[in-house]
């Protein structure tokens, strides 16, 4: 029994190329995705894997710099509300600045 020798090629066509794209908005569509369903304290967390996505969708030769600039925006004002989340935790009610201030007044009289 003699062994023969067998090669495969992929050469691309016009159905593939159309294949690839879906396969690139497929990825950028999914991750949107699993920004969105993440609570605003998971979003970080989420955000780590974003350059694997980018590399995925590079690797496919599409451009993932529409995907990065609305992945940062996202994440940029995910921030921006946890961060005057924060803040607004540390205010102080207006009644109770009205008492504080009374109980001042009363403690100099």
């Amino acid at each position: 029994m003699v062994a023969t020798v067998s090669a495969t090629f992929f050469r691309p066509g016009p159905a593939s190329q159309s294949i690839i794209t879906y396969g690139i908005r497929a990825i950028g569509f999914g991750y949107l995705i699993a920004l969105k369903n993440a609570s605003f304290e998971e979003v970080a967390k989420v955000y780590e894997s974003a350059h694997m996505m980018y590399k995925s969708i590079e690797h496919l030769n599409g451009d993932s710099n529409l995907l990065r600039k609305l992945v940062d925006d996202y994440v940029s004002n995910a921030s921006a509300y946890l961060a005057l989340a924060q803040a607004a935790l540390t205010l102080r009610h207006s009644d109770d600045l009205v008492k504080e201030k009374t109980a001042c007044i009363e403690q100099v009289n």
